[in-house]
């Protein structure tokens, strides 16, 4: 979990780091300046990563991810699954992954923009994985994440066959 904060945080550490010490569920903590880094401020870093309106965007997205995210929280007491496992109380899967599509539903997208969402963190993860793990890493994982994508088409076609299609309403 990331906590930003604009500003001075060093009376924020000062008031609450005892209590972080002390949560159970937080194994540790760090605190990440960004005046270290040479940069003013977290935007400053952000915009010089990803562009002056990509970083903004992830700038002031940070912000509504850390309410999103106390509010989760609050409301579960233990971290829901990525994907429910299917069993008869939870045939969809309802996972975490529902926080995200039903996020996007709330935002006024669709369908195509979902999957395109959905390739582009896939892409954005094998980087994210090469940069961090090594490019043999990605690799494995690209291979894993084509495998299973193949092995799908079956899967597909059978619920197509045995599914009406065409007729779902809005829930």
């Amino acid at each position: 979990m990331r906590l930003v904060f604009e500003g001075a945080p060093g009376e924020l550490v000062e008031a609450e780091s005892g209590r972080w010490d002390e949560f159970s569920g937080l194994t540790s903590w760090h605190l990440q300046r960004y005046e270290d880094e040479g940069y003013d401020s977290l935007l400053d870093q952000q915009t010089d990563a990803k562009g002056e309106i990509g970083g903004e965007w992830e700038y002031r997205l940070k912000q509504l991810i850390t309410q999103f995210s106390l509010a989760y929280y609050r409301e579960f007491e233990e971290a829901l699954p990525i994907v429910g496992d299917g069993h008869d109380e939870n045939p969809k899967q309802v996972g975490f992954w529902a926080a995200i599509h039903d996020m996007l539903v709330q935002c006024g997208y669709d369908w195509y923009d979902e999957t395109a969402m959905c390739q582009k963190a896939l892409k954005n993860r094998l980087k994210s994985i090469a940069a961090y793990r090594g490019a043999e890493a990605a690799r494995d994982e690209y291979q894993r994440l084509l495998a299973d994508w193949q092995a799908h088409e079956e899967e597909l076609e059978r619920w197509l066959e045995e599914t009406p299609t065409g007729q779902a309403t809005e829930p």
